[in-house]
């Protein structure tokens, strides 16, 4: 089966409907461990409702023993901190490395690198124009950005912001994207929910989702996560009938607020994401099952 295939990685990338992507699972050896998800990639309509359905989708349709995949950006599309804006890009760091299956990040959107104008006399991509996101990675403040040499030329040019938007500025900054990824990246490696964990989606709408990640074995007290992602450009107050105990915030997009809240009342800024720890107790175990059995709105399909 799917599950004990080599350890080797074979990923293909595959541009095609949702029932064909899937074939490329395969049940055998010479198969793709995974095709790309580029639906996330392709989407334009960023609201709650949307997104839910896309991962509710591939989730529903993988084969037995499959893992998911999520992919915000490639060397074919532009940036997608160009295609969103720097706050929702934020948040989209939090959907992707909260999700389950492998997250796929793209050079620079750790950073939140944006497309690059380039000069007519220095394209080379002259059938796709696609050297605006194949700019050279932003390392430092230094000639080039510390890509290559100083002596040398890259083969496209740099961004103008490359002196405020590289790795050795947003590591020195507490609040900048690469520090939110890397919380990111360490709470998803640390918490088995995030890895081995289950996806419920519990609430969708054109401006929020909010889903669960958590283990499935019955324990007396067992840690959960819930993220709360606000899509719009408008502050939202929502809620969620969860009997959690202890819940705190534990990261926030805009790396501004950790701490004790309650479920009943979240408040979210605008284009804000939030990941918030509970425990569940066996008793509230039933809650949850019955939000995985939910069908989503725009989608004859279960949202977990």
């Amino acid at each position: 089966s799917i599950r004990y295939r080599s350890p080797r990685i074979f990923i293909g990338e595959v541009y095609d409907t949702l029932p064909k992507v899937m074939q490329f699972y395969g049940n055998n050896d010479n198969e793709f461990t995974f095709p790309f998800n580029f639906f996330l990639l392709n989407n334009r309509n960023w609201t709650g409702n949307t997104i839910a359905c896309i991962v509710s989708q591939w989730l529903s349709n993988m084969p037995v023993g499959a893992d998911a995949n999520w992919v915000l950006g490639n060397h074919d599309e532009p940036r997608i901190s160009s295609k969103v804006g720097l706050y929702l890009a934020r948040v989209l760091n939090v959907l992707l490395l909260t999700l389950p299956g492998t997250p796929t990040t793209y050079y620079g959107e750790e950073i939140l690198m944006t497309d690059v104008a380039i000069p007519a006399n220095k394209v080379h991509d002259k059938y796709a124009n696609r050297d605006t996101e194949r700019t050279p990675m932003q390392w430092n403040t230094s000639n080039y950005a510390g890509f290559t040499f100083p002596n040398a030329t890259p083969w496209l040019p740099l961004g103008h912001n490359y002196s405020e938007v590289n790795v050795e500025v947003e590591s020195s900054s507490n609040i900048s994207a690469l520090q939110l990824y890397k919380q990111l990246l360490q709470l998803r490696s640390s918490k088995s929910a995030f890895t081995e964990g289950t996806y419920t989606c519990i609430n969708a709408t054109e401006d929020i989702l909010v889903y669960l990640r958590h283990l499935t074995e019955e324990e007396d007290f067992k840690e959960v996560y819930l993220v709360v992602i606000n899509f719009s450009n408008k502050n939202i107050t929502t809620g969620v009938e969860l009997s959690l105990s202890n819940t705190e915030i534990v990261i926030s997009s805009y790396l501004n607020r950790t701490g004790k809240i309650t479920l009943s009342s979240i408040h979210l800024t605008q284009c804000e994401a939030l990941v918030i720890r509970g425990f569940e107790t066996k008793g509230s175990c039933q809650k949850i099952t019955q939000y995985g059995k939910n069908k989503c709105n725009f989608c004859d399909i279960p949202l977990s």
